[in-house]
């Protein structure tokens, strides 16, 4: 046991190493292939090392995760959603930055340009306009819209072939994913801390970043995997590059769809409201009491 002021070094490491590992595992994958030894050793090392983490964590004093975070349905459940909401979103602007490169021909200026309806739009609803329509409808009607919408546009940029006019196609894409992005942030964050008491506002907030940033890496890393492995194949089926190329990109916003889809479903039957879930840890609130003096 660690003493209760003292830091967690060993879950630190334990975790860092796990995600490490996987990554590596997945980043690799192309080359050695998805059933490996390479790929799978691997894979296996950072389950176990993630496992061991798990466990440790339960036994510290005073753990990096403490795991009455976990029993946070609310926490969870919107950490999920969050992670398949960022593995849609890196994949929007880092295959659409090579589709519109490598296939488009679009110069890095142009590629930048031609995200601006993405991000005007989430700018233009952050400065006020969600909160006012997430006062006026609740940040769970408002969120159920925004995913349906994000998942909408990927669907239509796994459409986009070699002859995809920027106008109105990729456009409208980048629109309509720009408005889910700007409906989705703040309720998401908003059903996240809603059941979490004061004391762990910080692990939290903490847990729901990292598992934001972690998702989305290992999200990224195996799209683009999948992605490069299509096009790999078609190549050497005698298909030229730029279809192949496209196809690859297909391949990856069509699965980036399905991901955001799979975070729709888990608000829809995961997530309960902000005010629902307060209710809940008021209820939980003298129990928390007892057990932290317990420990103490």
């Amino acid at each position: 046991m660690q003493r209760r002021q003292g830091v967690d070094i060993a879950g630190s490491i334990l975790v860092s190493a796990a995600m490490m590992l996987g990554i590596y595992a997945i980043v690799t994958a192309s080359d050695q292939g998805w059933a490996s030894d390479h790929t799978v050793g691997f894979g296996a090392a950072a389950v176990f090392l993630l496992m061991v983490f798990f466990w440790l964590e339960a036994r510290l004093e005073n753990p990096i995760l403490p795991v009455r975070i976990l029993r946070l349905r609310s926490l969870i459940g919107a950490s999920a959603a969050r992670t398949m909401l960022a593995t849609g979103m890196f994949t929007t602007f880092f295959l659409g930055a090579l589709y519109l490169q490598h296939v488009k021909g679009y110069s890095a200026i142009g590629t930048g340009l031609a995200f601006l309806p993405s991000t005007l739009t989430v700018g233009v609803l952050s400065s006020g306009i969600s909160a006012r329509l997430m006062r006026a409808f609740g940040p769970r009607a408002l969120l159920i819209p925004g995913l349906l919408t994000i998942t909408t546009a990927l669907f239509l940029l796994s459409t986009a072939n070699e002859q995809a006019a920027y106008f109105p196609g990729l456009f409208g894409a980048y629109l309509l994913f720009g408005i889910g992005a700007g409906m989705s942030f703040m309720p998401l964050m908003t059903i996240m801390m809603a059941e979490v008491p004061a004391a762990d506002a910080g692990i939290a907030s903490g847990v729901a970043n990292v598992t934001m940033q972690v998702g989305a890496a290992f999200g990224l890393a195996a799209l683009g995997t999948i992605s490069t492995d299509r096009s790999r194949v078609l190549i050497a089926q005698g298909q030229s590059a730029a279809s192949a190329l496209t196809s690859g990109y297909q391949l990856g916003f069509a699965i980036a769809a399905a991901c955001v889809a799979v975070g729709l479903l888990i608000v829809v039957v995961v997530l309960r409201s902000p005010a629902e879930a307060r209710n809940r840890q008021r209820t939980m609130e003298p129990e928390a009491s007892t057990q932290q003096r317990e420990a103490a």
